[in-house]
């Protein structure tokens, strides 16, 4: 097939731009009550008492509940609190819930509570956090965890380097910036509670809201409504949410809607993870790599989510797709009085390949070679062993970036245009794909189709549609198995009594997992009723579906036909696909192993146009290149380059959610700078089908890979314009003009 021939339609596109999709926000129940989350002002400290009478008092007001309210467990996912005990960690600690008649209601009657505290010394850097004189927020200390990635000798390769680089870099908090706020609504109905919550991971939900309310998981189902985006975000934020929800719905019995406002997303919410990076790294006068030491500190915040995973990966990652004998790598996450950070589009993956990238340009100047030969030079090939000790196959790296310089073009060298200063980077990807060995959970998921006599297809998966075009990419392989066109096939939101766990909607997994069950139960499903042609119709020989038709040599008959005959024997009408992912490991001892069962490859160019006069930045260019082995629909996957390229272009020049002493700089969407569409450049998107992807479908995703490595091609860009390194994200107006001010000294 051709890329054209491969796009279909997203499943879900008309629904939402005429207004049909109902989001979680817009669910209307009889007697609904709406909550409001009462946040600590300070970042540290014991919590004495919580004052609530006069919040009780209020109109309108139904509920004020504290964490003693709590039937059951009061932790959420990953140590969050639903509600704090008595120990206050971060400034966006929920201390009670007001549930009330209105919103106004809500937010007037928690402007009410007041309770006491008991200051205590705070930490804000994850560096000074590992001191052992730090604050502690936990009685076992602040270290989440040290990853340690070892190969050879990382002081014989620098001994054997002519070059040397080492350098220090930082990147910043930033949201996950969804369309869609939070919101989640949880409704008691026969017995049970009912939950609709957008979500990633639903059955994570359902598990969270069973532990906090004392009920076994059978009696609460999670139903996923519309959902307008996630990007690491409505994971722990959403199970905090339905809890704090479901405890004030047990309570009065009535359904309760929280929904927050983009300051208490930017209070409270996850976000991604700060880096902290000494990076070192060795070459010879040739170009040849010799050596590669990291030294990285990574800011968790006051609670644990994702931060093991962001660790363990970045520090897998922190070679980049490059051939180097000697490596030593130290991560080391560790709690901090910060808001919590997680999974934010990446995993670790931007902060570290910002890093990397910008290292491997530096060392290309400092050895007088262009950026593109010192990177082709130490690209990985298949039969290389990487950093941290896997033994590679399929690998695209070099396609990509021989690709990437006939679109952009070869020459990097900066120069003049109408007066601003304009420079040219590249960046190359290397990414490993879903879970990997640093999570302990066995990577699968399942798909269900169910057969019904007029032909149509009613298909489940309980893998969340965030957003991404899941559901279209289910509809496509599906359709193209058995035939049928995208109006024949329906498939339902995630609901927790109806689908198979299939774990959560992250990690560029849902393609590979998602999509290999799809076309695994496509495959059932056919021989099921390959089976009964067969059998019963005098069938002999292979079968093809194609087009609304089952042909067979001279014979052929509708699919709906061919339905009719299977469901004349009597057997199962439904096929199931599940998939598991094949085994990764990881030595502890000797720091190295087979840690993700696909890689991910790419390389990216970014031309930057520099105001000398204001130190405005603006992308004037881009080429994103991707190999994704086999492509599934090119109008999605294209779409998917284009929003990571968003993202990227946001965490490289003007976003920022920092927490200075705990507080967060943007208070709201106002001063917190997400790009818009006027801030958009024009991308160039090239996708390949070079390497082998992940079987059966031999894919690969490109969620996560689409925007990994943005911010480092345009920061390298931009160090060639100015003839001086960034170092640290964002590039914003005032770093820019520092090093203008700088250079004019």
């Amino acid at each position: 097939m051709t890329q054209r021939e491969q796009d279909i339609l997203r499943v879900d596109a008309r629904d939402k731009v005429t207004g049909r999709t109902k989001y979680a926000a817009d669910l209307v129940f009889d007697g609904i009550l709406y909550t409001k989350s009462v946040h600590a002002d300070l970042p540290h400290g014991k919590l004495l008492a919580v004052h609530t009478a006069a919040a009780l008092a209020a109109e309108g007001v139904a509920g004020v509940y504290t964490a003693r309210d709590i039937p059951g467990r009061n932790v959420g996912d990953n140590e969050k609190p639903i509600m704090v005990y008595d120990t206050i960690r971060s400034r966006g600690d929920c201390i009670a819930v007001v549930a009330a008649v209105s919103q106004e209601a809500a937010d007037r009657a928690a402007r009410l509570v007041t309770y006491d505290t008991q200051p205590m010394p705070a930490v804000f850097d994850p560096e000074e956090a590992l001191l052992p004189d730090a604050p502690k927020l936990y009685d076992d200390g602040n270290l989440i965890l040290e990853h340690r990635v070892r190969k050879g000798r990382a002081a014989k390769g620098f001994d054997e380097a002519d070059i040397i680089v080492e350098r220090e870099f930082r990147t910043q908090r930033v949201i996950p910036g969804a369309i869609e706020p939070e919101s989640v609504v949880v409704s008691p109905q026969d017995g049970e509670l009912r939950v609709y919550c957008p979500c990633k991971a639903p059955f994570n939900i359902r598990r969270i809201v069973a532990a906090a309310c004392g009920l076994p998981m059978s009696a609460v189902r999670v139903t996923q409504p519309g959902m307008g985006g996630s990007f690491g975000g409505k994971d722990d934020d959403a199970g905090a949410m339905a809890a704090r929800a479901a405890i004030a719905a047990l309570h009065t019995g009535r359904p309760c809607r929280m929904t927050w406002r983009s300051s208490e997303t930017l209070l409270e919410g996850v976000k991604r993870h700060p880096f902290h990076i000494y990076y070192k790294a060795g070459a010879k006068r040739d170009g040849t790599l010799t050596a590669i030491e990291v030294r990285g500190f990574v800011d968790g915040g006051a609670y644990l989510s994702k931060s093991k995973t962001t660790t363990w990966r970045s520090g897998i990652e922190a070679t980049g797709p490059y051939r180097v004998e000697h490596v030593d790598v130290c991560m080391k996450a560790a709690y901090t009085n910060n808001c919590y950070a997680g999974s934010v589009r990446g995993f670790g993956s931007p902060q570290i390949d910002f890093a990397t990238e910008s290292v491997m340009d530096e060392l290309a100047q400092q050895l007088g070679m262009t950026p593109w030969a010192f990177r082709e030079k130490n690209l990985l090939r298949d039969g290389d062993i990487s950093g941290s000790g896997q033994p590679m196959r399929d690998v695209s790296a070099g396609a990509c970036l021989e690709r990437l310089r006939r679109e952009f073009g070869e020459d990097l060298r900066p120069f003049v245009r109408n007066g601003k200063l304009v420079g040219r980077g590249i960046a190359c990807l290397y990414r490993g794909e879903s879970y990997g060995a640093g999570t302990p959970v066995q990577d699968t998921s399942g798909v269900t189709i169910v057969l019904n006599a007029d032909g149509s297809l009613n298909v489940s998966t309980g893998l969340s549609e965030v957003g991404q075009g899941g559901h279209t990419l289910l509809t496509a392989i599906i359709g193209r198995e058995l035939g049928l066109p995208p109006e024949r096939i329906h498939i339902a939101p995630a609901d927790t009594d109806y689908c198979v766990d299939s774990g959560s909607t992250a990690a560029s997994r849902g393609t590979i997992t998602a999509g290999n069950a799809a076309w695994l139960a496509a495959q059932e499903a056919k021989q099921q009723i390959n089976t009964a042609l067969w059998e019963y119709r005098g069938f002999d020989g292979p079968i093809v579906y194609e087009d609304g038709l089952v042909r067979c040599g001279d014979e052929q008959m509708t699919f709906t036909e061919a339905v009719g005959v299977l469901r004349n024997t009597g057997r199962d009408m439904r096929a199931h696909g599940w998939w598991a992912a094949p085994k990764t490991f990881w030595d502890r001892e000797k720091c190295r192993g087979s840690n993700y069962m696909s890689y991910a490859y790419g390389a990216c160019g970014a031309e930057v146009e520099i105001d000398p006069i204001t130190g405005k930045a603006d992308v004037t260019d881009f080429v994103a290149v991707h190999d994704m082995g086999r492509i599934i629909n090119h109008a999605a996957t294209v779409g998917q380059v284009g929003g990571g390229v968003s993202m990227g272009v946001g965490y490289a020049l003007t976003e920022n959610a920092d927490t200075p002493g705990g507080v967060t700089r943007a208070a709201d969407l106002d001063s917190y700078l997400l790009p818009t569409a006027l801030d958009m450049c024009p991308v160039r998107t090239v996708l390949l089908e070079e390497g082998a992807g992940v079987p059966p479908l031999l894919v690969h995703g490109i969620g996560e890979p689409a925007t990994s490595i943005v911010a480092p091609a345009i920061t390298n860009a931009m160090s060639a314009a100015l003839g001086a390194r960034i170092d640290t994200l964002p590039a914003d107006l005032e770093t820019v003009r520092a090093i203008l001010d700088e250079k004019k000294r």
